[in-house]
């Protein structure tokens, strides 16, 4: 009797032991295709812009860059990094080139606000690949023209003046004090250049007229009247805006700014 109940209890181990084994096997069957399917932060950047057929090598190599940052700010607390080297090599193997120099593109940073390219050299760059240069004849030219005298004629200076044919402008004035970089242009000077997903908070990058990128959340003050970004989508943000007329009564409304689509010109 004894040796039969031993032998229950060994089969009874055997049964409770190959279930431990097979509930581990799915455990890490599933943690494997888990991490296979997770994708990496260059992944999703390069899903990003593969939609963008229109742009020229510049300008995408120069986006690639700014979501980098937009990325590296998110994981660090707001702080952009102080040099491209920083991005290496979680964002790119090298040091990101400006395709229109060959060389390292052109970085500035001063607290958080910072801009990537479109400086001096790659303007310079970009006028003489359009118009071949100028020689020195016609350098030459130029100059002499400007040294021949010419009749006085009489400009009006608008300068101080106000512009009999402009509505007089009731609202409260604006005071620009304290506002971020964002916050002082419209949103019609604004541009949605990528939204990035995958990671936590959805995060976009928004371009001003004068092409400084800077990265925004939910929450993230932008425009001239007190908007506020309130949705994040895979195609477009939406902001809402509060103002006031001169009679103090306070209006609302949504506005949506959409990504440009690859094939929009």
């Amino acid at each position: 009797m004894a040796k039969r109940s031993n032998q229950k209890g060994a089969s009874k181990l055997i049964k409770i032991l190959g279930g431990l084994a097979l509930l581990l096997s799915a455990i890490f069957l599933f943690l494997y295709l888990n991490q296979k399917e997770q994708k990496t932060i260059k992944q999703i950047i390069d899903e990003s812009l593969n939609a963008k057929t229109d742009l020229d090598p510049h300008r995408k190599a120069q986006l690639r860059v700014q979501l980098a940052i937009t990325d590296y700010m998110d994981k660090n607390s707001g702080n952009p990094p102080q040099k491209l080297s920083e991005l290496v090599p979680v964002y790119f193997d090298t040091i990101p080139i400006d395709p229109t120099t060959n060389e390292p593109f052109e970085y500035h940073v001063s607290g958080t606000m910072w801009s990537v390219g479109g400086g001096s050299k790659a303007k310079k760059a970009k006028e003489e690949q359009k118009s071949g240069g100028a020689s020195a004849q016609e350098i030459d030219a130029l100059v002499s023209s400007l040294d021949k005298p010419v009749d006085e004629v009489y400009v009006y200076d608008p300068l101080g003046k106000r512009d009999p044919f402009q509505p007089f402008n009731m609202k409260p004035k604006e005071n620009l004090e304290g506002k971020t970089p964002l916050e002082r242009f419209s949103i019609g000077q604004l541009r949605l250049t990528a939204v990035l997903e995958g990671m936590g908070n959805p995060t976009a990058l928004v371009e001003t007229s004068t092409g400084k990128g800077y990265n925004v959340n939910i929450g993230t003050k932008i425009g001239v009247n007190n908007g506020e970004v309130i949705e994040i989508h895979p195609n477009k943000i939406l902001i809402l805006e509060t103002t006031v007329d001169f009679t103090g009564k306070k209006q609302t409304r949504t506005i949506e700014m959409r990504l440009r689509s690859g094939k929009s010109k």
